[in-house]
Formats: C-alpha cells, structure tokens, sequence
C-alpha cells in the first residue's frame, strides 16, 4: 500500500501493470488530487508460483502549469508452496496384515519447513 500526497493540484495517470501477471491494482488511482489531499493505493499480490515476481506501477502527475512528472512504484513479491515434510511415509503405506478383530498403526512425523504456519482440516 503506498500513499500519494500533493502540495499543488495534480492530475494523475497511471501505466497498466502486466495483465497476465500477479499484481493487480486493487482500488481506482484518482485522476486529481487537490492540494493537501490523500489518495491510496491498494496493489493486489496473487502468485500463482513459487517463484520472484516483479513490474512496475508507472504514475505520471501532470502540475496547472503542464510540467509532467513521472514516479516510478517498484513491485516486488514472493510465491511459495506450503514446504511441509512428512518422514516415514512413502507413497504406497500399506499397512501389515492384521488378524481379524486386531488393530494395527502407522505412524509418521510431520515438520513445517515454510516460513508460516499450516493448518489441517
């Protein structure tokens, strides 16, 4: 989220960001802004890999008396798969034969290995 202030009236255009990648502006930029007023900008982050994602929100304010000023936002973000490690357990667990009536476990041991928490359901 970024803040735009102005001490003079400004007109404001902004570049589209890349249509098929994850950024995505979340709110309306203002297309003027009076002086003194606030403005935010809301930008979306959906990665669709594990992978480094990066663009660029180009906003150009035009001053009263014509002189064109362009900022150029750096977008910059992270996709990452849940990293979880489940030890013991191979992809056919077939369990020992068990007599009728019996009962029989297996047993594992999980460890988070992502930077944040994961929950079962």
């Amino acid at each position: 989220m970024s803040d735009l202030r102005s001490n003079s009236f400004l007109e404001i255009a902004t570049t589209p960001l890349n249509p098929s990648g994850p950024f995505i502006l979340a709110n309306p930029v203002p297309r003027k802004l009076s002086p003194g007023e606030k403005a935010r900008i809301l930008i979306k982050f959906t990665p669709t890999n594990a992978q480094v994602y990066h663009d660029y929100l180009y906003l150009n304010y035009s001053k009263l008396d014509g002189i064109i000023c362009p900022q150029r936002l750096e977008l910059l973000g992270r996709g990452q798969n849940i990293d979880a490690w489940v030890d013991g357990l191979s992809p056919q667990n077939e369990m020992p034969t068990v007599l009728l009536g019996g009962e029989s476990y297996l047993e594992t041991e999980m460890t988070n290995q992502s930077t944040f928490p994961i929950s079962f359901r």
